[in-house]
């Protein structure tokens, strides 16, 4: 979210952070120990090109139901017809 007040620094959205011992700058995901490490396996997600650095305006958590459709209902698959018929009613509203 572009205009986050909530996540110091924002970046942190992203697994961005500042380097160890500083407040400045702020490293890209790429750039920290998380991830050239790959503790969690966000390298090995990124490098298969699993993962998606998305931007969107707003405040935090504020999405749009247009970029609500966008970016995320194309990864929910729901289980079952039950599922998909709220996911269906949610975006409709």
């Amino acid at each position: 979210f572009e205009d986050d007040a909530v996540l110091i620094p924002r970046e942190t959205a992203w697994f961005g952070y500042y380097p160890d011992g500083a407040f400045n700058p702020v490293l890209p995901p790429q750039e920290t120990k998380l991830y050239t490490e790959d503790w969690i396996g966000l390298r090995t997600l990124d490098e298969t090109g699993r993962v998606k650095f998305v931007s969107v305006p707003g405040g935090h958590l504020r999405i749009s139901r247009s970029d609500m459709k966008k970016y995320i209902v194309p990864y929910l698959t729901p289980s079952c017809g039950s599922s998909k018929q709220r996911i269906r009613r949610i975006l409709s509203h």
